[in-house]
């Protein structure tokens, strides 16, 4: 199969699509949950301005972010397993890609703290999701370097150089 082939551009154009689809989306979800005038977020007195639904808002940010994770995650797996390949390189590979689904579930839990904190004592609620915010990137750069741990994970080559055999 040629690099360029006709079933190439098919995948390249799809990827284009869906990236245009969630950029938008994600831009128009914010025009919805923004104030105008902006000062209303903060100034409750301001009468005549417009309130999106924050948690509405936060909720569909959310499920957004996780379908783009899981798009993210589907969308080179099939590439992936038409290379050649051991299969069990192809394992690792999938389940690399599958790690990267973890931060969704963490996104998915700083999301619903987020929604669930009582605006009473706020400053402590958002305690809980900042914890979760850190746990997100950290996990995410944890998963981004996994590649670059394989060395470690491998198994020793009993014939390397180097190594007595007794």
């Amino acid at each position: 199969m040629a690099p360029y082939s006709h079933d190439g551009e098919a995948k390249l154009v799809a990827s284009y699509v869906v990236i245009n689809f969630f950029a938008i989306s994600v831009v128009a979800l914010r025009f919805y949950a923004i104030y105008l005038p902006v000062a209303q977020k903060w100034d409750k007195t301001i009468i005549n301005g417009y309130c999106g639904d924050e948690a509405t808002a936060e909720l569909a940010a959310a499920a957004f972010n996780v379908a783009l994770d899981i798009v993210i995650v589907a969308l080179p797996l099939p590439v992936v397993w038409h290379l050649q390949l051991r299969t069990h390189k192809k394992v690792a590979v999938t389940t690399t890609f599958g790690l990267g689904l973890g931060i969704s579930a963490i996104n998915l839990a700083r999301v619903h703290k987020v929604i669930t904190c009582s605006l009473v004592d706020f400053t402590f609620c958002t305690l809980d999701s900042a914890i979760l915010t850190v746990a997100e990137m950290g996990v995410g750069i944890t998963v981004a370097c996994v590649p670059s741990l394989a060395p470690l994970i491998r198994r020793p080559n009993k014939a390397s150089p180097g190594s007595s055999k007794k």
